[in-house]
């Protein structure tokens, strides 16, 4: 059932780019093409590899390099130098990241949102006396950028299955909770690319 999809927070995890693979997908696109262009030898952590003292012998005989444009290049990579192996391991993470759903455990390990709901038994925050007054749920929506009140309260008005059923239309039109919102505050989203989107795919 589609409401199942909805999160105790009023979100729509059908339309979450964590849970429907948008993430993982990028991030397995992005560590192909790191691989195949292969960055390990163009990363500021150049000048710590092995073998980098034959390489740069190499260049400043072959390529007529001086001493001073070798020491301009390292103090340059120097200053912008990362852990290009911590760097692939928080990639390699990202390719497998998922989310079966609050309901399911999924989402942050310590949501307080969800330990609030489960230890007042309820279904949602929109079953929840105190949800217009509740200050984790206002630093969220602050924290979020989209209007997790306006959700709710259409949950509580409208109810469950309609609301699922207007985020399943938007989750078969492509809609992102994130990258497809509009600022908190502007007008409504909804859910539809517009035709610059569509134009620049």
């Amino acid at each position: 059932m589609s409401e199942e999809k909805i999160a105790y927070c009023g979100l729509y995890c059908g339309t979450c780019g964590v849970g429907a693979g948008l993430v993982s997908e990028r991030a397995r696109k992005l560590k192909e093409i790191i691989e195949a262009y292969k960055f390990e030898d163009w990363v500021p952590d150049f000048f710590n590899q092995a073998d980098t003292k034959l390489v740069l012998d190499q260049a400043i005989k072959a390529m007529g390099y001086s001493e001073e444009d070798v020491e301009a290049l390292r103090k340059e990579t120097e200053e912008s130098k990362f852990d290009y192996e911590q760097f692939k391991a928080g990639l390699e993470w990202f390719t497998k990241v998922g989310c079966p759903g609050c309901r399911e455990d999924g989402g942050m390990p310590l949501c307080p949102i969800r330990i609030c709901v489960r230890s007042r038994k309820l279904e949602g925050c929109w079953k929840c006396d105190e949800m217009l007054e509740c200050r984790t749920l206002i630093k969220y929506e602050e924290r979020a950028g989209y209007p997790v009140m306006e959700n709710l309260n259409e949950i509580k008005t409208a109810g469950e299955e309609a609301y699922a059923k207007k985020m399943n239309k938007k989750e078969a039109a492509g809609f992102d909770n994130v990258l497809d919102r509009k600022p908190f505050g502007s007008d409504k989203e909804d859910g539809k690319k517009s035709k610059k989107d569509k134009d620049s795919k």
